[in-house]
């Protein structure tokens, strides 16, 4: 799910009568209300605190106002990986806040303890430098049930890589 405007299409035929459309805005708070931990890319305290660790190429710096951790796009199949705190048998989103220099295409997988939790395939149309928030929901399993993961950002080599800001891990219901 990525905060930003929606375009949604109800239909109860084929007809245009039969069909209405309308754009909903998706609003992910930024920090949210609650959550089991958050973790500040590119501010070494935070990161130290988290267990980061990145391949050689992965750096960090200041994008759209924010402090960053990046892969590095010049450099395909760079990570980095942290650990994050999160709510035992309770399913939680991960929230990300990405950060962008431009209009850009960004794919690549995030890991929980070594397997593919989700796949992130982001565009930004707008130029100049901005962010964009996205989250991908987390059911409860045995992966979870020790109340850490190791979450993983791994570059796919297609389009541009991960460069987050910030991560929070949100509980659910």
């Amino acid at each position: 799910m990525v905060a930003g405007p929606v375009s949604l299409t109800v239909a109860t035929g084929a007809t245009p009568a039969e069909q209405a459309a309308t754009t909903v805005t998706v609003a992910l708070a930024t920090p949210p209300a609650d959550s089991t931990d958050h973790i500040d890319l590119g501010e070494a305290t935070s990161e130290t605190e988290h267990g980061l660790t990145a391949s050689e190429r992965s750096g960090t710096n200041q994008e759209a106002g924010l402090t960053r951790r990046y892969t590095h796009s010049s450099y395909p199949g760079g990570w980095f990986e942290l650990d994050a705190a999160v709510p035992v048998d309770r399913p939680f989103v991960v929230r990300i806040v990405e950060t962008f220099d431009g209009a850009r295409r960004k794919t690549y997988d995030v890991e929980l303890d070594g397997q593919v939790a989700h796949s992130v395939d982001l565009t930004r149309t707008a130029g100049g430098q901005g962010t964009m928030t996205h989250q991908f929901l987390v059911e409860p399993s045995a992966l979870t049930a020790d109340g850490s993961v190791r979450i993983r950002f791994q570059d796919t080599g297609a389009d541009y890589d991960p460069s987050v800001a910030d991560v929070w891990v949100v509980p659910v219901g």
